[in-house]
């Protein structure tokens, strides 16, 4: 009987209290000594624990002596068939906005300026294209193993050492091959979800050095305490960044040029589907206190003002670069010169930098 009178009173109060007072049942209840966006974000990673189903060791596709990178790529089709295809559309792949007007192509390979970098010349720039997901820029398979590896392994080395002892029969030359085979298979088996790892080995470095392109992209957000950064710290919640770039179909939420994060500011609270990439997803569009002054500012003020105040907290990032002064020699060579930070300040193939 008193089952059924908290089932027929009690719950449709309770429903009644969140419609009148706007908002979920967690930020009316709250405890005035923890803010409800603390509340709801730890509700949100309460199970973060990463899971497998497979073990890519006894996956016979990839116990091969693998000698290229396109022989890699067509034995992970072998199971993930849609992957490859559904990668090419994606703006890892094309460097392209998808939302792109014709007359203004967005984008690295478009008419978008490239950070100091100022343009990647269409793709055709090899140093640029180091850090395209494909095992021979954009003609080639597309390289699996930059997301999904977890060995720092140079392939590219790998291989041409086995060109170089292909034809070879000495018993020295052919057990080194097969050391190679075995380092690449292990290589190959050893598969995750992207971690910052991966991420960073491009992201990281992008603009041609360690955070050269973005002040708060750098090396040292790799094993970062949560002093640097809150939800990435290695001794806190320790995220990867996928953890809030979500991804479907091998698209990666975040910000993309003309393309807005998010068309609505959706919590997970109201919509569980919502790419996870503002900060809203987690903490709510009231994440403070009740009554608390910043509620009333979260519509046109974004979290980072107050919370990411600062960038470059560790390593020094790039602040000019000046391509006019280029080209100069000392006794007839380039030279480099670097400053008292441990960056170049000059560099004869790229100018002055700051």
């Amino acid at each position: 009987m008193k089952v059924l009178l908290i089932q027929r009173f009690v719950f449709p109060l309770v429903v009644g209290m969140s419609l009148i007072f706007g908002g979920p049942l967690d930020t009316i209840f709250a405890t005035e000594t923890q803010a409800p966006g603390r509340k709801l974000a730890r509700q949100a990673i309460k199970k973060n624990t990463a899971w497998n189903t497979t073990d890519h060791i006894k996956h016979v596709a990839l116990q091969e002596d693998f000698k290229s990178g396109s022989q890699i790529t067509a034995a992970c089709v072998t199971c993930h068939s849609e992957a490859a295809e559904q990668f090419h559309e994606t703006i890892h792949w094309t460097w392209i906005d998808p939302n792109s007007k014709k007359e203004a192509v967005t984008g690295k390979a478009g008419h978008s300026i490239n950070n100091f970098c100022i343009s990647t010349n269409g793709m055709k720039d090899k140093k640029c294209l180091s850090c395209h997901a494909g095992w021979d820029g954009t003609s080639g398979e597309v390289n699996c193993l930059i997301c999904h590896g977890q060995e720092d392994f140079s392939f590219s080395e790998a291989f041409g050492d086995l060109e170089y002892l292909a034809d070879s029969k000495d018993e020295d030359s052919v057990e080194l091959a097969q050391g190679l085979y075995d380092d690449i298979r292990d290589a190959v088996q050893n598969i995750s979800r992207p971690t910052r790892e991966n991420c960073g080995s491009c992201h990281f470095y992008g603009g041609g050095g360690d955070g050269v392109k973005h002040g708060d992209l750098d090396s040292s957000m790799t094993k970062p305490n949560k002093t640097l950064d809150v939800h990435m710290g290695v001794d806190g919640q320790n995220f990867q960044c996928v953890r809030c770039h979500t991804t479907r179909l091998h698209h990666v939420a975040g910000r993309v040029y003309s393309t807005p994060a998010v068309t609505h500011r959706r919590s997970l609270i109201e919509d569980d589907m919502t790419p996870k990439i503002m900060c809203e997803s987690c903490h709510s569009r009231k994440p403070h206190k009740s009554g608390h002054k910043a509620n009333d500012h979260t519509d046109k003020v974004a979290c980072q003002s107050c919370h990411i105040p600062e960038f470059a907290r560790v390593n020094p990032t790039k602040m000019s670069w000046d391509w006019s002064k280029a080209g100069k020699k000392k006794d007839g060579k380039p030279y480099t010169e670097e400053g008292p930070l441990g960056k170049h300040t000059y560099m004869s193939i790229k100018g002055q930098c700051r």
